[in-house]
C-alpha cells in the first residue's frame, strides 16, 4: 500500500484538524512532562499519540472504508479518557497542567469533529459539505 497524502491534503477540514490535533497532542505531552506525571495520564498521552498516528495512517493508505467503525469506537473511548485527563488538569494550581489542560481541550475537540465526520455517511448533509 502506497501513501497518498492528498486525501488529507486536499481537504481544508480534515488537514487543519488534523494539524490542531497534533499540536493540541504536542501542547498535553509537554505540558505533562513539565508537571512530572506519573500512572494511568501518561497511558492515555500515550494513547492519543497512537490514534492520531493511525487516523493518519488509515486515511493516507485509503483504509477508511475498513477501519471506519474502529475509528469511531476508539474516539469513543479516546473523548472519555480526556475528558478525565482534562479534570485532573484542570484541579491542578501549576501552568505546565493548565498548559495541559488546553492542549486537551483542542484535541477533544477535533475529536468530537472526526466524529461527526468519519461517522456521517456519505448521503449525509455533513459529508457533502467536507468532501
Amino acid at each position: 500500500m502506497n501513501y497518498n497524502l492528498s486525501h488529507i491534503t486536499t481537504n481544508p477540514i480534515v488537514l487543519t484538524s488534523a494539524v490542531l490535533a497534533s499540536i493540541g497532542w504536542l501542547v498535553t505531552f509537554v505540558g505533562a512532562c513539565i508537571t512530572h506525571l506519573h500512572g494511568a495520564s501518561w497511558w492515555i498521552i500515550v494513547y492519543e499519540f497512537a490514534l492520531i498516528i493511525a487516523i493518519y495512517l488509515i486515511l493516507t493508505r485509503s483504509l477508511f472504508k475498513q477501519y471506519q467503525l474502529v475509528l469511531l469506537i476508539m474516539l469513543a473511548v479516546s473523548i472519555a479518557m480526556l475528558t478525565q485527563l482534562i479534570e485532573m488538569f484542570v484541579h491542578r494550581s501549576d501552568q505546565a497542567s493548565q498548559a495541559s489542560a488546553a492542549g486537551s481541550c483542542i484535541l477533544v475537540i477535533m475529536q468530537y469533529l472526526w466524529v461527526f465526520v468519519f461517522g456521517s455517511s456519505e448521503e449525509s448533509a455533513i459529508h457533502r459539505s467536507i468532501y
